[in-house]
């Protein structure tokens, strides 16, 4: 978290949430290009290893704040409660410890640029090793059933993980909640945006909540 205050408040706002079943969060190391990438894989315990029931996944992309934010854990915990899926923290900063919210942005300044260059061409590379990885190391989540949620950079993680095209996985329900821009942009993605036409029409039936500075109501979830 960004300081003692922040995390206080996800604690005590966690602390009121139910908690009737065990969550287990796993760190998953995995690799795009040179780069490791640091993800979680966060789920109920099961009762059996050898269980075979097929479960929604359900991917989150962190804000700005790197894929160790606290605020993360605490909305897969309350995804879990009510839902019987597996959910996957993505790391896209190559981020093992937390450096997100660190004073110094120099590190998180370069970690953008690298992002972004190339018409995004490493954060979309990132998105897709992902994807890749969760399902590659995770054979009971139904690759037919997945959802994803993100907070921050702009939406973009989530515009770049419904352009993606396969027949052997479907993205159902994308939700993202914007405050402000990523990187000097300004947030202003659409539906109706021509430029986010074929991403729509690539989740095959699946659709995109966008909400502005506004709680989630998690309407979305229907959809899986």
């Amino acid at each position: 978290a960004r300081d003692e205050k922040f995390l206080k408040e996800i604690i005590d706002i966690w602390n009121e949430k139910d908690h009737s079943l065990v969550i287990e969060a796993k760190p998953l190391e995995y690799k795009e290009g040179t780069s490791n990438l640091f993800g979680h894989l966060v789920r109920r315990v099961r009762r059996s290893e050898k269980s075979e029931e097929k479960l929604p996944g359900i991917l989150l992309f962190h804000t700005e704040a790197g894929p160790l934010d606290s605020f993360l854990f605490y909305k897969a915990d309350c995804l879990l409660q009510k839902f019987n899926a597996v959910v996957f923290v993505c790391d896209l900063f190559s981020d093992p410890y937390g450096w997100g919210w660190s004073t110094d942005r120099s590190n998180f300044n370069h970690v953008c640029e690298n992002l972004v260059a190339d018409n995004y061409q490493t954060l979309r590379d990132r998105v897709s090793t992902s994807l890749n990885s969760f399902l590659e190391n995770v054979p009971e989540v139904d690759p037919h059933r997945l959802a994803a949620i993100g907070w921050g950079l702009n939406g973009r993680p989530l515009k770049e993980l419904g352009a993606l095209q396969s027949d052997d996985f479907k993205v159902k329900a994308l939700a993202t909640f914007q405050v402000t821009g990523f990187h000097g942009e300004q947030f202003h993605m659409s539906l109706e945006d021509e430029e986010f036409e074929t991403p729509t029409s690539s989740t095959k039936g699946g659709g995109m909540l966008l909400r502005n500075a506004q709680e989630d109501d998690e309407s979305w979830q229907a959809t899986l």
